[in-house]
């Protein structure tokens, strides 16, 4: 059994302080892909100490999805499963990986390690200023808080006047189930405790505790979450979430390096989407998908 905790959905970071040294303006929150990309090519420079600064980047391993909503924006057809099959090598869904990686490949607008960066690499970037955007979930805001970084949070870019969309998780406490009675309504106790608006009165925002208990918008309507976490309150209505397969981890080694090579400009997203997805087809058979 499990209690529902906190709704985790990916935002778009931005260094302030990197826009105003570069003297770029603030783009409106309802932005669109062109505009990202232009604002992304605008902050890609080299400072006169010689130092590089990318527009932007992001976190691509096989156990996270963080970066998925830049190509998942092309539309709804545009999803890792569709009707019990691999999603990714439709004709939509390979122009929009496409564009993506074209961040990279075409616009030089990442780091030229984007796509094997450590998650450290692209959190210490935007710290230190190295990176102006990046797209990451509810967790980093707290710590990029009492780093002093000066950031604002935006919505994943808009392409093709598609509605807004993002990708996230829901995280939840669970509770074991087990023959002490006992045993079994204290776990429950501290469940709906810790998924509570209580617990966030307990643990205030503070010194220690910079955004209080939350560290994303509380799956309750009761939780309030401190700033800067209610930036991503509005994202939540659009939130997409992964689906729920028993080989979903295998599923997602499979696509990871084949995301890479079309990121490094190794293969088309064409080639490398139809390469794996017989592979990941068969995956899904076997869950009777």
């Amino acid at each position: 059994m499990a209690w529902p905790l906190w709704v985790v959905p990916m935002g778009m970071y931005l260094n302030v302080d990197v826009f105003e040294e570069r003297g770029v303006a603030l783009p409106p929150q309802d932005w669109t892909w062109e505009q990202f990309v232009e604002t992304a090519r605008q902050l890609t420079f080299t400072r006169d100490n010689g130092e590089q600064v990318y527009g932007w980047a992001g976190f691509v391993d096989p156990g996270v999805v963080n970066t998925w909503g830049l190509f998942m924006n092309e539309g709804e057809s545009v999803r890792p499963v569709v009707d019990g099959q691999f999603g990714f090598d439709s004709p939509e869904a390979i122009a929009a990986i496409q564009r993506y990686a074209d961040l990279a490949v075409v616009e030089k607008v990442t780091p030229p390690d984007f796509g094997a960066m450590a998650d450290a690499d692209v959190k210490g970037g935007f710290t230190n200023g190295q990176i102006a955007m990046i797209v990451d979930a509810t967790g980093p805001a707290a710590q990029f808080a009492a780093d002093g970084v000066n950031y604002e949070i935006y919505p994943i870019p808009t392409v093709g006047g598609n509605d807004t969309v993002t990708i996230g998780a829901v995280g939840l406490i669970a509770v074991v189930q087990q023959d002490d009675q006992a045993r079994l309504e204290a776990g429950m106790d501290l469940a709906r405790y810790l998924t509570s608006s209580a617990v966030q009165e307990d643990v205030p925002p503070g010194p220690e505790t910079p955004v209080g208990f939350y560290l994303a918008p509380g799956a309750r309507a009761s939780v309030q979450v401190a700033p800067p976490l209610d930036n991503f309150l509005p994202f939540v209505q659009y939130m997409y979430v992964t689906p729920i397969l028993e080989n979903w981890s295998e599923m997602t080694r499979i696509v990871h390096p084949a995301l890479q090579n079309v990121i490094f400009g190794e293969l088309t997203a064409e080639e490398a989407m139809t390469e794996i997805a017989p592979e990941i087809d068969e995956l899904l058979a076997e869950e009777g998908q």
